[in-house]
Formats: structure tokens, C-alpha cells, sequence
């Protein structure tokens, strides 16, 4: 299928440019790895104190997943809350629910009061069930927050699944009403006006080479230069290369890429998502789509783990096509993907190590999670004894060989057959 655009749909509206002409400072109070949401909140955060902040990227500043992501604010965790109560218990696996909510609010304060033009609106996400079997999982995951925290789930059955998207693929579903959309791309401009604003300085095409602890600072090695830091910390999350091989080892890269339909109308498009939600799927391996900002085209993306295994294009369009069968002569006209990354116990994590501070692990849904553990980040900084649920989550080394997860076709392999047993008919009812 011919694509017109192998980069985002959102850079036609707003692409990170950024080319620092300042003197590379010789030493600063904190040094920051990492331009995108992550890094430039904490900067934005550290310089509230007055500290000399520095952020450094190997590429333009929010180049990678910043500007790249789907734009859904849902501040998903990958495992349910049953799930996590079993292993970390009750207590533990509230306050990871609690804090995630706190992240997401967090998140639409800070483009409210800063008044950021990102496209934000607040209009909800449907999660379609796309077996009886996956509703009936998320009737007990509804069962289980409301009985444990008092939350409450808006569960959509079958009948009225019509009401949030015009498909017969989904059996039932969730709508949650406090996820809402933002301009990815747009949103990272935002904030690296505003770091830059704070007085922090930025420097692009200055990836870390090495970095050296020594009795009371660090010494960094970068392709700029040399740079003595009291205080470092990381926020690449799936763009961690070899320069930080703590981090590195510890984070599995995964492809999420994402097309752009042509423009297919206001009209049609409302016919198919009415009122303009954002859209995810139960399966481990769905797609997540949803509307363009000018609500004329559907972007959709999902899970990749080698972009040569198949042609570029094709598994989405038939996502595209398997939710929506009326779509099936509309062009792509966009075709990007980025990378996101996911520790082996598949949780967010903010981490000091060797002095270091990381923040990571935000399992594909780091629109959220990346400026939630930038602010954790700076107040590890400032405070250490600053906490968070996900304050030091045990970061396992990953078997990797030479940087590459050799393993993720198994796993991706796995899941896929974890959906195709969600999927099956339920034969017999045992109740």
C-alpha cells in the first residue's frame, strides 16, 4: 500500500526543531539525559529551586516518543488491579491505582494552568471487549474496584456498545469518562518553550558516552563535551542506547507504530466514532486509535517487533479494516513508529543507582506516565526521601544479546496466543 508520508501525521502541524547556539556550561548543579516529556519536566521542576539545570539529547529534543505517541491520556497500567493485588497485595496495588489517577489529573492541571496549546480535550476512551469472555473480565476487574477503592467502572454492554463506536467487533466494554486526547507533538513544544523560559539549558546532538562517579559529582562524557554534574538523572526510556548500560540492560525496546487515514470527513468519521473518543482494545496485543484534533481522519496504531517482517502498513490498515469494514478503499497517507519500553516486571519505575537517578517504564503509555516521573525524578532530587508507589520497583537485568531482546518474538508470539484464547467462545457457563 503507497504511503505519501513515512513520518508522524502530527509533524505536519508542529515538528520539533531545536538547534542550541549557547556555550556548553563546565559545570552545572543537575544534568538531565533525555529530551523529551520526562526530561524537560524535571527541568522544568528542578529550576523552580534555582538550580543550574542542563538537558541533553542525542537527537532534537522531543524527537522520540514525545512527539510520536497516540496522544491518549489514560495513565494505563499494563497489569488489571486483580492481578496486581496478587502479587503486590492489596494495600500496595491500591496505592499504584490511586497514584495513577493522581498522574493523569497532574498531567491536565499542568496544561490548564500553563495554558498550553496541545489540543487537549477531555472526551473519554472506550475500551471494547472483544469477547464475551474479555467483558466478563472487565465486569470483575469493575466488581474488584469498586468492592477494594470505591471506583467506579461505566460498563457498556453489547446492545449499547452503538453509542461509542459504530462496530460489531466488540461484545461490551468500559468507558472511561477522565481520559482525554492531546497533540503529542504540540505538548512537548509546549514544555521545551517553557524549560527554556525557566532559564535550564537544552543542547541537542549530545548523546552520552560515559559517565563517571566520582567522590562527590559526575563527570560526563558527551559528543558536545564534558560536563561535571552534581546530580544526574535519566529519563530515555525507549530510546536508552549504549551510553547508559545500567538502564539499557534492564528495558526492553518494542516498536509502536502508528497510521493516518486520509481525510474521510467529519461527517463520516462521526458516523463511526459519534463522539469523538479515544478507543483501546482488551486484547495484548490491540490497537489504540482514535480521532485526528480537526476530527477528519482516524489514527491507529499498535505493537511491532521487527519493522522488515512485514510490509509496512498492512497489519494496521487490516486492524483498521477488521474494526471498521467501511473503511476499506480509504488511503494511508502517514506511516511513523517509535519505541517504547517495558521492564520485566512491566511496571513504571523511578530508581537510583549508583547515585543516578532513572526514571522509566512506561509501557507504552508514557504520555502520562513520562511527566509523572519527571516531577518524582526532581524530588528525588531535592528530597531524598521524596516517594512514589513506584519508587524502586525491582529493575531485573533482561538475557539480552548485544542490546536486542532476542526473546520478544516468543513473547509477542505468547500474547498473541493469550488473545486468541480470550477470543474463544465460551461453550459452556459452569456458574
Amino acid at each position: 500500500m503507497e504511503v505519501l508520508k513515512n513520518s508522524p501525521y502530527w509533524w505536519d502541524d508542529r515538528k520539533p526543531k531545536f538547534d542550541s547556539n549557547r556555550p556548553w556550561p563546565p559545570r552545572v548543579d543537575v544534568l538531565i539525559i533525555g529530551a523529551g516529556y520526562t526530561g524537560l519536566t524535571t527541568a522544568l521542576e528542578l529550576t523552580k529551586s534555582n538550580l543550574k539545570v542542563c538537558v541533553v539529547d542525542h537527537h532534537t529534543p522531543g524527537l522520540g516518543a514525545s512527539s510520536r505517541n497516540g496522544g491518549i491520556t489514560t495513565g494505563h497500567l499494563r497489569s488489571s488491579y486483580r492481578k496486581l493485588k496478587k502479587v503486590y497485595g492489596k494495600q500496595k496495588a491500591g496505592l499504584f491505582i490511586n497514584e495513577a489517577i493522581e498522574a493523569r489529573n497532574d498531567l491536565y492541571n499542568f496544561i490548564n494552568s500553563e495554558n498550553l496549546d496541545c489540543n487537549h480535550s477531555l472526551n473519554g476512551r472506550f475500551v471494547g471487549a472483544t469477547s464475551l469472555r474479555a467483558f466478563e473480565s472487565q465486569k470483575h476487574e469493575a466488581e474488584a474496584l469498586f468492592k477494594d477503592l470505591g471506583i467506579e467502572t461505566e460498563l457498556i454492554s453489547s446492545v449499547d456498545v452503538n453509542n461509542y463506536i459504530n462496530s460489531k467487533k466488540y461484545s461490551g466494554g468500559v468507558f472511561q469518562k477522565n481520559v482525554g486526547l492531546i497533540h503529542p507533538s504540540k505538548l512537548v513544544s509546549e514544555i521545551l518553550r517553557l524549560v527554556l523560559k525557566s532559564g535550564a539549558l537544552v543542547y541537542d546532538s549530545a548523546g552520552v558516552q560515559n559517565i563517571e562517579r566520582r567522590k562527590n559529582d559526575f563527570k560526563v562524557s558527551t559528543e558536545r563535551g564534558t560536563i561535571i554534574a552534581n546530580n544526574v538523572v535519566v529519563g530515555t526510556n525507549g530510546y536508552t542506547d549504549k551510553g547508559l548500560p545500567w538502564l539499557r540492560q534492564r528495558l526492553i525496546p518494542v516498536i509502536s507504530e502508528m497510521v493516518a487515514t486520509e481525510k474521510i470527513g467529519e461527517s463520516k468519521l462521526k458516523n463511526l466514532i459519534p463522539k469523538l473518543y479515544g478507543y483501546g482494545e482488551t486484547l495484548q496485543l490491540g490497537h489504540y486509535f482514535r480521532p485526528s484534533p480537526d476530527g477528519t481522519r482516524i489514527l491507529i496504531g499498535g505493537r511491532k517487533t521487527n519493522l522488515k517482517s512485514e510490509p509496512i502498513t498492512r497489519k494496521l490498515f487490516e486492524g483498521l479494516i477488521d474494526i471498521f469494514p467501511a473503511l476499506k478503499n480509504t488511503k494511508i497517507t502517514h506511516h511513523w513508529y517509535g519505541y517504547v519500553a517495558f521492564p520485566m516486571n512491566q511496571m513504571p519505575n523511578i530508581s537510583c543507582h549508583n547515585g543516578i537517578i532513572y526514571a522509566a517504564g512506561y509501557c507504552g503509555s508514557g504520555t502520562v506516565w513520562a511527566r509523572w516521573m519527571g516531577k518524582k525524578a526532581a524530588e528525588k532530587v531535592l528530597d531524598k526521601e521524596a516517594s512514589s508507589s513506584f519508587d524502586n520497583m525491582s529493575l531485573y537485568r533482561v538475557p539480552m544479546k548485544k542490546g536486542s531482546p532476542w526473546f520478544l518474538p516468543i513473547v509477542m508470539k505468547y500474547y498473541a496466543l493469550k488473545d486468541k484464547i480470550l477470543n474463544f467462545p465460551i461453550l459452556f457457563d459452569f456458574k
